[in-house]
């Protein structure tokens, strides 16, 4: 059984505390990151299956093909935010106490699409107008916005009372904010890397010329480059299943721990509160 730090800590409580959350629910919270990744992964492959044989054939795709492409990778895009944050609802229920089953994960996932994809419009353009104006109100807004999907789908804040939200938790916290940011994100690549590297090595081994020694030896390094393919995307896509939670597992905590701060409520205060149920 996860609970929740009841009071604020220190940064190394505070990661602790994020990678149990990350062990706890990781089961769990597997197959949403798995249909996740396939909701993205499936169509790519098959926009560059399709985009290799108009190039071997020097063909021009068309305006309606592209059209196609577009309008489906975009749809694939939407369907992979939507499982983010299925995956999100998830953890933040184990996190809070409240168990949400697979398809209510799913389906609070989905409900929640709309505003976060208008948030998260917003909050690209909030970063691009601080980097046009000054690099460094670009740098603070990144992070202190950052929190907007979380206020979205745990609070049930509106589309710019999200955003509101976040920068109010976040700012008188920015740099242990940032420092615990920093950290996560090299332990994600960390971990992410070691996934990847027995893939690379394959890869590599796959790719590296050899002279042929018979006909048969010659058609199976044919199809060498196109396991070569295989092999990155599969690296690539379980790396991304399994550190796929944790980032949500992490910032779930460390959201929780800036309300505590912040807002000064216990941990009871917040599960009475908590607006993620099935």
């Amino acid at each position: 059984m996860y609970s929740l730090p009841t009071e604020p800590g220190s940064i190394g409580h505070t990661l602790d505390a994020g990678f149990k959350l990350y062990v706890v629910s990781f089961k769990r919270a597997l197959g949403l990151s798995i249909l996740a990744m396939i909701s993205v992964a499936v169509p790519m492959i098959l926009v560059t299956i399709v985009l290799v044989d108009f190039v071997v054939a020097e063909a021009d795709p068309g305006v309606a093909m592209i059209g196609l492409m577009t309008v489906g990778t975009i749809g694939a895009m939407c369907l992979y935010m939507g499982f983010y944050l299925a995956v999100m609802c998830r953890i933040g229920g184990i996190a809070y106490g409240q168990e949400l089953s697979f398809g209510a994960s799913a389906s609070m996932g989905m409900r929640r699409l709309f505003p976060v994809l208008v948030a998260s419009l917003l909050y690209l353009i909030a970063i691009i107008l601080g980097y046009i104006l000054l690099i460094i109100p670009g740098m603070f807004l990144g992070l202190s916005l950052a929190f907007y999907a979380l206020c979205i789908v745990l609070e049930g804040d509106g589309i710019i009372e999200s955003l509101k939200h976040s920068h109010r938790l976040v700012w008188g916290h920015w740099w242990r904010t940032a420092i615990i940011a920093s950290v996560v994100f090299v332990i994600y690549y960390v971990f992410s890397l070691a996934i990847q590297i027995p893939f690379i090595v394959l890869e590599q081994v796959l790719v590296t010329p050899e002279p042929p020694a018979d006909a048969a030896t010659e058609i199976v390094q044919s199809f060498a480059p196109l396991a070569s393919g295989i092999l990155s995307i599969l690296g690539s896509f379980i790396s991304a299943v399994v550190t796929f939670p944790l980032m949500a597992a992490v910032f779930v905590v460390v959201f929780h721990d800036l309300k505590l701060r912040r807002e000064g409520q216990d941990l009871e205060a917040r599960v009475e509160t908590l607006t993620v149920s099935a």
